[in-house]
């Protein structure tokens, strides 16, 4: 039956973009794109015309999962996996949301992990089963700004008074003392407080300005425009957060379906200029930062499936044939080349000068591990090991051709403690750590807000703070939000016990149909 109004989700503003181009090159006018990129005006003209009826159908990212409720929507339709079961949860009831109405949606896939992994999140959803919120616990930034607030509303309190007040807060109920002192400290170094014997006050008007200017903790985030130097055309735009980490001179990354390399970075017009480049598999999605990480559970069950997949073919109606048909065609070619990577084995490929290494254990479990595995070599080779990562896999480009067997060995002898201080060691090293922690330092006044992120700065910055709040909670953030240290100690000791397995392979003249897509 044909839909009255339909909501079509995709995970990126390039999905989303390019999804609205193809349906309008195919004769298609009543549909409009929604997402943050655009300005406050064409979003809202967009949901009036879908309101209004005007609009068969809305192409969005995570921009309307919440907010304006549209009763008319009777169907939703998911462009690749969700990635998180609450977030298909949230999508697919946008539908039918009237009392007494049915929610109805589909996932629209694109590659056999694509299948299975929405298998997974369409069980789990049926069966409940949401994934575990991430609770930041004791944010130093956070913690700072509150002290302000709490000494402009009362003029003067005592560190004791404070700490009673604040651990009312299920965020910082276990905050010890010296935790708030460092804050404390931090502010009075900021010149933001003043001390009166046993108590503290604020420093006003910059107490004041500091608290008003920084009342949310969402990072403001510019555009770079990318130019193709040689062909003298704009191509599109990166986020500032993307630049700053992955655009250095020679660096690859893909924007609109094509590679391009940098060339060099403007930090001033807020430029990138860029060659064409062939395809990579050093090339990182420009659109990476759009992406929701997959949790490890989701991962490991995926890993399950194929082996289900591989000896049974059964999987209880959960796929269609033809779904079923794509995924075990590629099971079968995987397992004449070599082994099956799964849930309960790790399979390290060597393909030209990159090692592949197959582990089913999600995006920050991975990116964990090749942090770690990149320092390992990179002090080995004396060079830096670029990475690139999914829920899947991780590889590690190397300067030459490597040995398989080599990296396994040594990915084997990995124990969790190695991984935990190996990663503790040179986090600080990395450029998504200037990048948080000059926002952190926004968050706490040592940056105005005026202040243009220069990374060269920031690196600085990195240095003159290394002993502060801002490197601690720097640190918090990212084991919290991109480095799943624990998950990574996790399957290391299944490893080490023998629970799950470790297997290699050596280039057999072209990579596995798993390794394909890193």
């Amino acid at each position: 039956a044909a839909h009255r109004s339909t909501l079509v989700f995709t995970n990126t503003r390039e999905h989303a973009e390019a999804l609205a181009s193809q349906l309008k090159a195919l004769g298609t006018t009543s549909v409009r794109v929604h997402h943050g990129s655009l300005s406050r005006e064409l979003r809202e003209e967009a949901e009036k015309e879908f309101q209004g009826g005007e609009l068969k159908a809305l192409i969005c990212t995570s921009s309307l999962e919440l907010g304006i409720d549209i009763g008319s929507v009777d169907f939703i339709i998911q462009y690749t996996s969700p990635r998180e079961t609450t977030r298909l949860v949230q999508r697919i009831g946008r539908s039918g949301h009237t009392l007494g109405g049915t929610s109805r949606g589909i996932i629209l896939t694109t590659s056999p992990d694509d299948i299975l992994e929405s298998a997974v999140l369409i069980s789990r959803a049926r069966a409940g089963r949401l994934e575990r919120p991430i609770i930041h616990e004791k944010a130093l930034d956070v913690l700072a700004h509150q002290i302000i607030g709490i000494l402009l509303q009362e003029r003067r309190m005592s560190s004791e008074r404070i700490l009673q007040l604040v651990q009312r807060s299920y965020p910082f109920r276990e905050l010890q003392p010296d935790e708030l002192d460092q804050a404390i400290r931090q502010l009075d170094e900021l010149r933001l407080i003043r001390k009166f014997g046993d108590e503290f006050s604020p420093r006003n008007p910059k107490a004041i300005q500091y608290y008003f200017e920084n009342l949310s903790v969402i990072p403001d985030v510019q555009k770079y425009t990318v130019f193709d130097f040689f062909r003298k055309r704009r191509i599109g735009t990166l986020d500032q957060d993307f630049v700053a980490r992955r655009c250095v001179s020679g660096a690859e990354f893909i924007l609109h379906g094509q590679t391009w390399k940098v060339l060099s970075v403007d930090e001033e017009k807020l430029h990138v200029e860029v060659e064409a480049a062939p395809p990579s598999l050093t090339a990182i999605p420009g659109w990476e930062g759009d992406m929701i990480p997959v949790q490890m559970d989701v991962a490991s069950e995926v890993g399950r499936m194929r082996r289900t997949l591989a000896t049974t073919s059964v999987l209880d109606g959960q796929l269609d044939e033809p779904e079923k048909e794509k995924v075990t065609s590629t099971l079968a070619l995987q397992l004449k080349q070599t082994k099956l990577p799964s849930d309960k084995l790790v399979l390290v490929e060597g393909f030209e000068n990159s090692v592949i290494i197959h582990t089913c254990a999600g995006n920050l479990v991975n990116e964990a591990l090749a942090n770690a595995m990149a320092a390992l070599f990179g002090s080995r080779f004396g060079s830096n090991i670029a990475t690139q990562v999914d829920q899947y896999r991780f590889a590690l480009i190397f300067p030459r051709p490597v040995s398989a067997y080599m990296v396994a060995e040594e990915f084997g002898k990995l124990t969790p403690n190695d991984v935990e201080t190996m990663i503790n060691e040179t986090v600080e090293h990395s450029d998504l750590f200037a990048w948080k922690h000059w926002h952190v330092l926004r968050r706490i006044g040592a940056v105005g807000r005026e202040a243009e992120y220069k990374a060269r700065q920031a690196r600085l910055l990195v240095e003159i703070f290394k002993n502060s709040i801002a490197n601690r909670e720097t640190r918090r953030e990212l084991f919290a939000e991109k480095l799943d240290v624990e998950g990574a100690k996790k399957l290391l000791t299944m490893i080490g016990s023998g629970e799950v397995l470790l297997e290699a392979v050596q280039d057999a003249g072209q990579c596995t149909p798993l390794a394909l897509p890193l």
